[in-house]
């Protein structure tokens, strides 16, 4: 079963991480190799005050606007 997203779509996710979406926390699924966020719930999107398109296949580190370097 793949997982891969068609392009300008949300990354699907396996069932078993959609129960996440209910969490009262923000959850990011996030690529070990890249740290690429490749999926967040409602509240991950709403903790930063961005939209999914505006973070999905950013790295961790560009969200971080007060890390120099």
């Amino acid at each position: 079963m793949s997982t891969a997203a068609a392009p300008g779509h949300r990354a699907a996710v396996p069932p078993q991480v959609q129960v996440l979406e209910h969490l009262p926390d923000a959850v990011y699924l996030i690529d070990p190799a890249t740290s690429k966020i490749l999926w967040g719930n409602r509240l991950a999107w709403a903790s930063l005050g961005l939209s999914p398109e505006q973070v999905l296949d950013h790295s961790v580190l560009s969200l971080q606007l007060d890390v120099a370097g």
